[in-house]
């Protein structure tokens, strides 16, 4: 079976947190890299690109977001805004076993994680 994993398969996630002013500071910091807009901004949450957080619902814990990016310097980018802004460094810029080039940040006080990798070049079989 072939999959075209340039296909976005999610019209937008949403994340509830615990407080929005801290998560929006980090979401900000880490996906102005990599060229992610703020689309919407009002009393209920704040809509990234197909990514929207919301305080007044439950606190989603232990996931994983990995974010896009376009190349591995704007990998580096966004994993250098996030450490300079004072997040948890969750591992260094480079290869990894399954992704060409990552760069994970951890969001203080939550299990909410964000990584970015350069799109696939191609499609895969499996």
């Amino acid at each position: 079976m072939s999959f075209d994993y340039h296909r976005s398969i999610f019209d937008h996630v949403q994340l509830g947190v615990s407080s929005r002013a801290e998560s929006e500071r980090f979401y900000r910091t880490v996906l102005e890299p990599l060229g992610i807009p703020v689309v919407s901004d009002t009393d209920d949450g704040i809509m990234f690109a197909h990514f929207a957080i919301r305080e007044d619902r439950p606190v989603s814990n232990e996931v994983h977001l990995a974010f896009q990016a376009s190349t591995n310097e704007q990998v580096d980018a966004f994993h250098r805004a996030g450490v300079e802004a004072g997040y948890r460094d969750n591992g260094a810029p480079g290869p990894s076993a399954i992704i060409r080039w990552w760069a994970p940040i951890r969001q203080p006080r939550s299990q909410v994680a964000a990584n970015a990798s350069p799109r696939r070049s191609s499609s895969r079989s499996g």
